[in-house]
């Protein structure tokens, strides 16, 4: 199976992400590349730092509800 990138389509082949065709007819599975995972990481992170959002705390007290 190949895997790509989300954002940049790069694909994963022997544990590096090269910019490469596929075949038409290839099973795709998704992910992301160590790149774009870092700055959807921090993306994510300035997001829930400039709302206030504590998502560990969230998680903890959804948890307890359960």
């Amino acid at each position: 199976m190949t895997v790509k990138c989300y954002v940049c389509t790069k694909t994963r082949i022997d544990d590096q992400w090269l910019d490469a065709e596929t075949a038409a007819n290839e099973l795709i599975s998704h992910s992301y590349c160590p790149v774009c995972l870092d700055a959807a990481l921090a993306e994510l992170t300035a997001y829930t730092q400039s709302t206030g959002i504590n998502t560990t705390q969230q998680h903890t007290q959804q948890a307890g509800r359960a």
